[in-house]
């Protein structure tokens, strides 16, 4: 039994070692997903998850597609916004050690060891994405030769919203 088991066994834990020490987005999301299952796994049956799974592949899809624009223009506006707030706040660090304070007193020890977590892996995905382009911008700075181009100007979108017309069947 054990010899039919085994090599299963071990592959998924070969599986299971890469998704945690491969990209640190990779290891959140799945950090995310057992996260949720721990929490609501005994409340999950066969019938819920039929019906989670017919939402999240026909209809959460057809949603984002059609209301792609209007989605990114509100998620835009609402980071513009909150981006702007954060700029303009003068005391920072104490905001930051607040917001951190408040949440830590009153989150349980597994949400503290989950947050510790999430901690790690933000902090290994910073190093790892902009540790690494800084080396980069150094290296472009050590450079005898002198690069000159125009700057490249984006094109701002204009969302406009409208109105469609839905044809029968």
């Amino acid at each position: 039994m054990l010899k039919l088991v085994l090599p299963y066994l071990n592959e998924f834990l070969s599986k299971l070692k890469a998704l945690f020490s491969g990209d640190p987005g990779t290891t959140m999301k799945l950090a995310v997903l057992l996260f949720v299952l721990a929490r609501c796994g005994s409340f999950i049956t066969l019938w819920k998850m039929a019906k989670i799974g017919f939402f999240g592949v026909f209809i959460v899809p057809k949603i984002c597609s059609s209301y792609s624009a209007q989605l990114t223009a509100y998620a835009n506006f609402w980071v513009r916004r909150f981006r702007d707030a954060w700029d303009s706040c003068t005391h920072k660090k104490a905001v930051a050690l607040g917001i951190f304070g408040l949440v830590w007193n009153l989150s349980s020890v597994v949400a503290r060891i989950w947050a510790v977590f999430v901690l790690f892996v933000a902090f290994r995905y910073y190093q790892q994405h902009y540790m690494v382009r800084d080396e980069w911008v150094e290296d472009e700075a050590g450079c005898d030769e002198a690069w000159e181009e125009e700057p490249v100007r984006q094109k701002q979108r204009n969302f406009v919203a409208t109105n469609k017309i839905k044809k029968g069947f």
